[in-house]
């Protein structure tokens, strides 16, 4: 006697459309977080980025700057900078280096000789080197005309935001201050016409897109135990020289997560394997998740260890998630083969999966770093827009401007 042919059921139909609306809603689902806690990130950093460029407050936790009196009447020296060549940049270990040239150019009264070159230092980085290249003097009247030109080369440390790696912007900030002079002393106009950043800069991973001089006030939460200081804090004029860069473009996030994408499709590719094939069919889906397990240690390796959950860490966790439900699909499969005699089922029930996973994980893999690269051309317009308006609406910090703002 013939064998009947299986028949499937219109509520075994409908429940394999429920699993698939499922996972479709899964990966939807996680797709429109990780987007949106993307999008969070950004701004986040693009509200730090705009208060480290801000001439008129104070970046968030820092203390707010107080301006010098009105009576005092300190030397204003132009100074600006031009960086050659940008050796090193590490994420891992917190700093860049950068081997500039520098530039100062100011008055000297008679009988009061000042020597800002000779005490500069970066509040939140090293001097490695400083080498004087060519000093000039030029007497004009009763005052003379000072310039000098260093060779220097630098170490900043910088704790970067990762919250967008691997398709992360940063802004790289070079803050110098005269380690004796307080504002009172000392005023620094930014040479934003010459300052710059040579074409021979070459960044791995990243590319240059914009650079910003500005000088600002500074403000210690103490006067350093200094008995001739009435004040119980310090105010410094700070140069500050800002270089904004971004991701060229998608090879860095395509060579980091090529082995997790091989990992998945592979996990996804066993659904083909029948239910019963064990060793092959479950063995596929375990090699698979523990070769994303590795990739995720790989990629942890290039971050420092901070509390922040990554683009990289979410996309590694969507990958794991979805090897996973493989496996959850394979051991459903197999009872119903295996152990409910339902070939015809389990055979269908692994065909509309697959088609499931794969559409899914493409679209989502595919919607999440478009949506992770406009964020970065947004922001970095942001930030571009700012600087550019911060440059056209603030004035020099000068004795004239530091009155006219006390008096207003």
């Amino acid at each position: 006697m013939d064998e009947q042919p299986e028949r499937i059921s219109r509520v075994e139909n409908f429940l394999i459309g429920l699993w698939a609306v499922f996972h479709l809603g899964f990966f939807s689902g996680g797709a429109y977080l990780i987007r949106h806690l993307t999008t969070i990130s950004a701004q986040a950093q693009l509200q730090r980025q705009e208060a480290r460029l801000a001439t008129n407050r104070a970046e968030p936790g820092r203390t707010q700057p107080e301006r010098p009196s009105t009576d005092a009447r300190p030397a204003e020296v132009r100074i600006g900078l031009y960086i050659d060549r940008v050796p090193e940049l590490s994420i891992r270990d917190s700093h860049w280096r950068a081997d500039l040239y520098l530039w100062l150019n100011w008055v000297e009264p008679p009988g009061q000789p000042l020597t800002p070159g000779q005490s500069l230092q970066i509040p939140s980085g090293t001097i490695l080197s400083q080498v004087l290249l060519r000093s000039i003097t030029t007497p004009a009247g009763a005052q003379r005309q000072r310039y000098e030109l260093y060779r220097m080369e630098i170490e900043v440390s910088k704790l970067f935001e990762v919250g967008r790696f691997p398709l992360d912007s940063h802004l790289l900030t070079l803050n110098l201050e005269d380690l004796v002079r307080p504002a009172d002393a000392l005023l620094w106009v930014p040479d934003t016409q010459a300052s710059g950043v040579s074409s021979r800069v070459e960044l791995p991973g990243y590319v240059v897109r914009e650079t910003t001089a500005l000088a600002k006030l500074h403000t210690y939460r103490s006067n350093f135990g200094d008995p001739s200081v009435s004040a119980d804090r310090l105010t410094y004029s700070q140069f500050v020289f800002g270089i904004l860069i971004d991701r060229a473009d998608l090879g860095f996030y395509l060579r980091l997560f090529q082995a997790l994408f091989g990992s998945v499709a592979i996990a996804i590719l066993a659904l083909w394997i029948k239910p019963t094939d064990v060793d092959p069919r479950f063995g596929l889906g375990v090699g698979a998740f523990f070769a994303a397990v590795a990739n995720t240690y790989l990629g942890a390796s290039l971050l420092p260890d901070v509390g922040v959950v990554s683009l990289m860490d979410m996309i590694n966790g969507l990958g794991m998630a979805t090897i996973f439900l493989t496996l959850t699909q394979s051991t459903i499969s197999l009872y119903l083969y295996d152990r409910r005699g339902r070939e015809q089922l389990a055979r269908r029930f692994d065909k509309v999966a697959f088609g499931v996973f794969f559409l899914g994980y493409t679209c989502a893999n595919m919607a999440i770093p478009l949506r992770a690269l406009e964020i970065n051309q947004r922001s970095i317009q942001s930030l571009m827009e700012f600087s550019a308006l911060e440059n056209l609406q603030t004035k020099p910090l000068t004795n004239q401007t530091v009155r006219e703002s006390t008096i207003r």
